[in-house]
């Protein structure tokens, strides 16, 4: 169980630091082919490289590999995959620290003349949206490299200089009762006896004191509509929350895609390991037996 759990831990660790690149709906030639010394010359182009890569049993998919590394870019696994539409799918697995290197080594490949020697089409339009955003922020390799750590020193310092500050909590404000007498002061003189005298100053004083009290702002009233209020800005904030709650859903069911993507194209990677150390002459080395099914090996020494 320790061992497995190990093995959990290793696996996690390795797929956090690494990224895989997918190339959706490109025509790939048969990368199992040999590699012709035409072909060695023509792609390392450097002598170096060339007398380097000199297996005369290397397939167009070694050549491929030597053709990533030769510009830094050190994949470690290279291939492709059908998905589930039926569609062809070539992917790049690298370190995340060897993107950009990626990036700049598949803007070469499409541009070069031995281009169909891989891919029978130009699949520069099939690069994901990253890496073609990377590619158009300059005119070459060295000013995309230049602008690039520049964006990511200045986001850096952005976060440095100004930390998220702490809000406060918005107080609730309440309106006092007002200390003003409810009822005006009668005045000190007397209304005259006679009847028109009696009929005007009775047409100047309040009917009856309720409808005194409702022609001033009641307070209570005042503090319920600023409660209403309140409770409007928390519907209103709420209504945006569930949008931005509903955006990240969609972002994160978007990445859970593409991890289950990335998850396919690591086992094809693992796969093909395993078959290139089966073929391999020293295999008897480590195991009596070729073998395909994992769970059955047999090793040479225990």
């Amino acid at each position: 169980m320790a061992g497995q759990c190990d093995f959990k831990k290793v696996h996690a660790n390795f797929t956090e630091q690494h990224q895989v690149i997918n190339l959706h709906r490109v025509q790939v030639t048969d990368l199992q082919v040999k590699a012709t010394k035409e072909d060695r010359i023509e792609v390392l182009e450097e002598e170096k490289a060339v007398i380097k890569f000199s297996d005369s049993n290397s397939t167009l998919l070694d050549l491929l590999y030597a053709f990533f590394s030769k510009n830094k870019a050190s994949p470690v696994g290279l291939g492709t995959f059908t998905d589930s539409v039926g569609s062809t799918v070539f992917f790049v697995h690298t370190h995340k620290s060897k993107v950009n290197n990626v990036y700049e080594t598949l803007n070469s490949l499409s541009q070069a003349k031995f281009r169909d020697t891989f891919f029978l089409q130009p699949f520069y339009e099939s690069l994901p949206s990253e890496a073609i955003a990377y590619l158009s922020m300059g005119h070459d390799k060295s000013s995309r490299k230049e602008i690039f750590h520049k964006d990511s020193n200045r986001s850096f310092n952005i976060q440095q200089d100004f930390p998220a500050l702490p809000t406060k909590p918005k107080s609730k404000q309440t309106t006092k009762p007002s200390n003003k007498p409810s009822h005006p002061a009668q005045p000190s003189s007397k209304p005259t006896t006679s009847f028109a005298n009696k009929a005007k100053y009775q047409s100047k004083q309040p009917s009856t004191p309720r409808e005194h009290k409702q022609q001033k702002k009641d307070p209570a009233v005042a503090e319920l509509q600023a409660e209403n209020a309140a409770l409007k800005r928390q519907v209103a904030n709420l209504s945006a929350d569930k949008a931005q709650q509903a955006a990240e859903i969609t972002s994160l069911r978007s990445k859970v895609s593409h991890r289950d993507i990335n998850i396919q194209a690591l086992n094809k990677s693992v796969d093909g390991i395993w078959q290139l150390l089966n073929q391999a002459k020293f295999r008897d080395t480590f195991f009596l037996q070729p073998f395909m099914n994992l769970s059955h090996l047999k090793p040479s020494h225990t």
